[in-house]
């Protein structure tokens, strides 16, 4: 009974890893997110606490922070997070450790990131992942190291490009790919609208939009949606002093819904 349980548990995430969000991009993309990123419409290219390594140069201070993501509330699909980011003069730097899955299929991660800015409108970063999967179909844990790219310029205080080159080189799968681009615009002192688009090995399109709003000093409401596949998200995040907490919602018209909670401290 216990055996045919964790065969149901399996063949559940396979069909998930197959359907969802992750079939047109990695499972590195996936861990990726924190919760601003994912309110906002699942943003990779404009995520500024790492999915883009070149976003380091543009953090404020240190932070450490840890997360939950419960994706469409089977805790056999569950990931956690701890991030710990250092900005400096010279070098800014961050790392990340990742854990998705459970006993019978799990994943390992360690993303390093460096950043470095170039000028007041550049920064350049660049992150790598060392990923380690276990499964009960594999006959043995399967490890893996891949590379991305990350650029930030900025046209102005209001205005930011951002662009992504995930896994330009892997040594697992050389056709896992994914690019992507995107506009932050600060058209507002309290609102900030971002628009960005993917593409990956599969010759996928993805294009998601998102806002993010301050009602006041310490509480920001965030709403977005991307097209691949559609799914609407929204989230909110709320600082005291150094502390910041935030959650954010993903709605599946199928799967159902996703949340995730994160909290950070400034130091």
């Amino acid at each position: 009974m216990k055996c045919l349980f964790s065969s149901k548990i399996y063949f559940f995430t396979i069909i998930f890893l197959c359907i969802s969000p992750l079939s047109s991009f990695s499972l590195e993309n996936e861990l990726n997110n924190d919760v601003r990123s994912l309110a906002m419409g699942n943003l990779f290219a404009l995520g500024k606490e790492f999915s883009n390594p070149a976003f380091l140069s543009f953090q404020s201070g240190s932070k450490i922070s840890t997360s939950v993501y419960n994706r469409f509330q089977m805790s056999e699909l569950n990931s956690s997070c701890l991030r710990l980011i250092y900005p400096s003069r010279f070098l800014d730097a961050g790392i990340q450790l990742n854990h998705f899955g459970f006993k019978d299929y799990y994943c390992l991660s360690v993303l390093a990131g460096l950043a470095k800015q170039i000028n007041s409108c550049l920064s350049v970063g660049l992150k790598t992942n060392l990923s380690y999967w276990s499964s009960l179909l594999d006959s043995k844990p399967v490890t893996a190291i891949s590379a991305s790219l990350g650029v930030v310029y900025s046209i102005s205080n209001s205005l930011k490009t951002g662009f992504l080159a995930e896994n330009i080189a892997t040594t697992l799968n050389s056709t896992n790919y994914s690019i992507h681009a995107g506009i932050d615009y600060q058209c507002l002192e309290d609102l900030a609208l971002v628009v960005e688009t993917s593409y990956n090995a599969e010759s996928k399109f993805d294009i998601r939009l998102g806002a993010e709003y301050r009602v006041v000093e310490s509480l920001s409401f965030k709403a977005g949606v991307q097209s691949n596949p559609s799914s609407p998200t929204i989230g909110f995040s709320y600082t005291f002093k150094q502390i910041n907490i935030g959650t954010a919602f993903m709605m599946h018209q199928t799967l159902g819904n996703s949340t995730m909670i994160e909290i950070g401290y400034k130091f």
